[in-house]
């Protein structure tokens, strides 16, 4: 009986021992892994010295403008040599060379410059045409070919560049076998067409996944204008193609316009997009060209990909004397409709369609679209994730650098890598541009824009989900700062660290809002509060506005003595009475002006003197006393003498 006993703790013994042995063993296999893993050296994404690729552009005006002089340019396309040419490429060829990150625009640039610079470009020197040839067919064109780099390939914008990069050097270059892969200008212009097509399909059925990003719409067109001016125009089905895409950027252009500008919700944007004013937003060329508001030289403008767009409008196709595209007079037509208007869209996918809609995969147009989301560790995507940088050795990649530590083939094997997604929950999460819900009310006094209930308390990367546009240029959109260094995107101001809860009706009613709530149950505000609502106070409605008031302006006559926040009461007040007058409640703007009439200034505040006489001349206005016109029209020769006109 006890040696039945011994030998049963033997067993036991020997299992827990295996088991322990096995678990050893796979911490072991599972570290090892990881540490080969975190071994993958990164491919440089920005070069160490500065390289200064604005000189293509430059060649690019000269060679466009014959004989033309640029304030800004020392030579001219009569005084250009060949030594002009390769300083002026030197530095855009490294960069590409090199697969820096945007090395797509770059490349764009170049295959640009290469056109329009023609016979008389190359004529110079043959080091101009060989130094281009051999570093557009050797570029990378997508992740599809082989090479270690850093270069961006999971956003929309950049699938698009790529694709015509390589079509357009394909058709440059047909019978030269390219360096990237031995395969000829021919074959690529295949597989870039396939790819092209399959990109433009994925935007006509689902929208774009950086929807109304005043800063990536530009990208697109610049793609898509160089695809119909220099591609084949006997491909119909691509060359139509291309131009419904086009009409719908500018569809989107013309049905968001406000005041002549273009800022939006946006699936991705940046702070100088929403805050620095309408000629900060990348897209501000272009609708000026468009609806031609007269507000920019364009005979002088160089570089952008705004460029490239306007260029292309500019042009003429030789075989055809007609326009390579032309903007549909309805799109202009509703773009300079200046009725009160709602706009409804709806962009992308969300993860949980994915499946449903057959984007979960490895072929083109799954990769397209996942790529073109964004989406990266989400546990709805993360298998198909690390199953295509697997397959193409994206492991270098420093945009990707994070994916060598969960790259774990145990975890994979046993199904685990949702599960741990979802229990981690990475910020990473939120770079997947989801299903945008637009909803959009535009006045002659104002716009309001928002993305409905975009998935609140999830993290965001580069979304702009709530943004007021008022006229001459300023905006008030909703951000969570996400982090302070200022040389990494998206940047302090741009995105969110968590999406809060937005909805609109109209100019909005936020009283089931959680900023509505708070605001009226704190019973103590602080300048925390009191910021926080003049920050907001354009997105609620009249009646809200009236009961949350009065408690702000209760906390006027302590900050107003606190430096540097003196004029933060001021501008509290200033703000309530625009946004009455907005609203027109007038009694509530007579209310809040006889408030202003008695806030007390110091010497130094000029500028917040000449607003308040102004306000008070408008009071009279409004009151039917005549002085008002007075006043009013002095405050405004003071504004001119001045010099500041806009506020005039």
């Amino acid at each position: 009986m006890e040696k039945k006993k011994i030998n049963k703790k033997r067993v036991i013994f020997k299992i827990v021992i295996s088991i322990v042995m096995i678990l050893v063993a796979l911490i072991l296999w599972v570290g090892i892994e990881v540490a080969v893993n975190a071994f993958k050296k990164d491919a440089p994404r920005r070069p160490t010295e500065a390289l200064h690729t604005e000189g293509v552009t430059d060649l690019i005006w000269v060679f466009n403008n014959p004989g033309a002089t640029h304030p800004d340019i020392a030579y001219t396309s009569d005084t250009v040599t060949a030594q002009i040419v390769l300083d002026n490429i030197r530095d855009s060829i490294t960069y590409i060379n090199n697969r820096y990150d945007c090395s797509d625009f770059r490349a764009i640039d170049l295959l640009k410059l290469y056109l329009v610079g023609g016979a008389e470009m190359l004529s110079l020197s043959p080091d101009i045409g060989e130094t281009i040839e051999q570093t557009l067919t050797g570029f990378k064109f997508w992740i599809t070919s082989e090479g270690k780099d850093s270069m961006c390939y999971h956003s929309e914008n950049h699938e698009a560049l790529f694709g015509v990069v390589e079509y357009l050097t394909g058709m440059l270059f047909p019978d030269t076998a390219f360096t990237i892969d031995g395969k000829d200008g021919a074959e690529h212009i295949t597989i870039a067409r396939t790819r092209l097509l399959t990109w433009m399909e994925l935007r006509f059925d689902y929208g774009f996944s950086e929807y109304l990003s005043s800063n990536y719409y530009p990208v697109d067109l610049a793609a898509l204008s160089m695809l119909l001016q220099y591609g084949d125009h006997t491909d119909t089905e691509l060359m139509t193609k291309a131009s419904i895409i086009t009409d719908l950027i500018c569809y989107d252009y013309a049905s968001h316009l406000y005041d002549g500008t273009f800022i939006s919700t946006s699936g991705r944007s940046y702070d100088h997009n929403n805050g620095g004013g309408f000629p900060t937003s990348s897209s501000y060329k272009i609708i000026d060209y468009i609806w031609q508001r007269g507000n920019v030289d364009h005979t002088l403008e160089k570089g952008g990909h705004d460029y490239l767009f306007i260029d292309m409008l500019q042009s003429i196709n030789p075989d055809t004397s007609n326009p390579y595209y032309v903007v549909p007079d309805v799109i202009l037509a509703i773009g300079e409709d200046q009725d009160a208007k709602e706009v409804k869209a709806s962009y992308g996918l969300n993860l949980s369609e994915l499946e449903a809609e057959g984007m979960l995969g490895m072929s083109d147009k799954q990769i397209l679209f996942l790529l073109g989301m964004g989406a990266k560790t989400n546990s709805e995507v993360i298998d198909t994730i690390l199953d295509i940088m697997n397959e193409y050795n994206l492991w270098h990649n420093n945009f990707l650098s994070s994916f060598k530590y969960i790259n774990i083939t145990l975890f994979r094997w046993l199904g685990l890598m949702p599960s741990l997604m979802d229990t981690l929950k990475p910020a990473t999460n939120g770079s997947a541009i989801q299903r945008g819900n637009i909803y959009a009310y535009i006045t002659e006094n104002y716009k309001l824009s928002n993305n409905q209930s975009y998935h609140p308390g999830f993290y965001g990367d580069q979304n702009t989900l709530s943004i007021a546009t008022l006229p001459g240029g300023v905006t008030v959109y909703t951000t969570h700062p996400f982090r302070k260094e200022c040389d990494k995107t998206p940047g302090y101001w741009a995105g969110f660290g968590v999406a809060p809860d937005a909805v609109q009706d109209k100019n909005i009613d936020l009283k089931e809002n959680e900023l509505y709530k708070y605001l009226v149950k704190t019973e103590t505000w602080t300048r925390y509060e009191l910021v926080m609502f003049n920050n907001s106070m354009f997105y609620f409605d009249a009646e809200a506005l009236k009961q949350i008031l009065p408690k702000a302006i209760n906390k006027l006559a302590y900050y107003k003595e606190i430096n540097p926040y003196a004029n933060e009461g001021f501008r509290l007040l200033i703000n309530a009475i625009i946004a009455f007058i907005s609203k027109n409640e007038i009694h509530q703007a007579l209310i809040y002006i006889r408030i202003l009439e008695k806030h007390p200034l110091n010497e130094d505040q000029a500028y917040e003197a000449l607003l308040q006489k102004f306000l008070i001349g408008v009071k009279l206005i409004l009151i039917d006393d005549s002085k008002g016109d007075e006043v009013v029209k002095d405050c405004i020769q003071t504004m001119q003498f001045l010099n500041m006109e806009k506020m005039a």
